[in-house]
């Protein structure tokens, strides 16, 4: 890792109801603190030297909430026309901010409590994304790892190393943290909408075993729905081993918190 993240924010929120009514999804707050807070913090943990965000609806409201974090420089990549997908909001920051090589993609709608620092080979230009087993009756297209047996532990195997990935039905889904690279997104035209579920099937069936994936290992909190989000509230998401790090982070960001 190059020492850039990106955190895509430009999405309506629209699974959170009126809470995005007016205001973004990454600044609805968990315990007092936004959404994007939580990302922040873990790329501040893992040394991260800039990071992208990329920002559409209401995003003045992110770039205000911003405008004091004093540990890294954040650059902003504006979809002022419309929202252009998640690989097409990475191939028009690779216009608009200093995103090129590989990088770290976080989603800011979920909380992360990771056991280790997302790593990949260094010089490596395929794509690595951190995958959790899928509930008991979820037929949402996924991911399964490709072993070279079929007596082979999926879950044990992918927490060892990366490992190469298939998609289908699948019995593991996208955490929402990857290491991916720039090349993935370089032929999508700057200013086009495109998903990065068909850059990763792309990949995917590429000969080399392009995409690759490993088990998250960690605490982590979906807030993707409403649903979710309001389970927070019953819980201190913050573990114990955290905290002491995360209030001094809070500590020495006076906007961490906004009233």
């Amino acid at each position: 890792m190059n020492g850039l993240a990106m955190i895509p924010c430009a999405g309506f929120g629209l699974r959170m109801g009126q809470l995005t009514a007016d205001r973004p999804k990454p600044l609805l707050p968990v315990h007092g603190v936004p959404l994007l807070a939580y990302s922040l913090f873990l790329l501040h943990e893992w040394q991260i030297e800039r990071c992208i965000i990329n920002l559409h609806y209401r995003g003045d409201q992110i770039k205000e909430y911003l405008k004091d974090f004093p540990f890294f420089p954040i650059h902003f990549s504006e979809e002022k026309e419309r929202i252009l997908g998640t690989a097409g909001g990475i191939r028009y920051a690779m216009q608009t901010t200093p995103l090129q090589g590989q990088f770290l993609y976080m989603n800011p709608d979920t909380i992360f409590w990771p056991d280790r620092r997302p790593e990949a080979p260094a010089g490596s230009r395929d794509l690595f994304l951190y995958l959790c087993p899928k509930e008991p009756g979820n037929t949402e297209r996924g991911f399964e790892p490709v072993v070279d047996s079929l007596a082979d532990s999926l879950a044990n195997h992918l927490s060892e190393r990366f490992v190469p990935l298939r998609m289908g039905a699948g019995s593991f889904y996208y955490s929402g943290l990857s290491l991916l690279h720039t090349d993935a997104v370089s032929d999508i035209e700057p200013g086009a909408v495109a998903e990065l579920r068909d850059t990763f099937q792309r990949y995917a069936a590429m000969p080399g075993d392009r995409l690759q994936g490993s088990l998250y290992s960690g605490l982590r909190y979906d807030c993707g729905n409403l649903e979710q989000f309001e389970a927070l509230k019953k819980v201190d998401p913050v573990p114990a081993v955290w905290k002491d790090r995360w209030y001094s982070f809070l500590n020495r960001w006076p906007g961490a918190c906004p009233s």
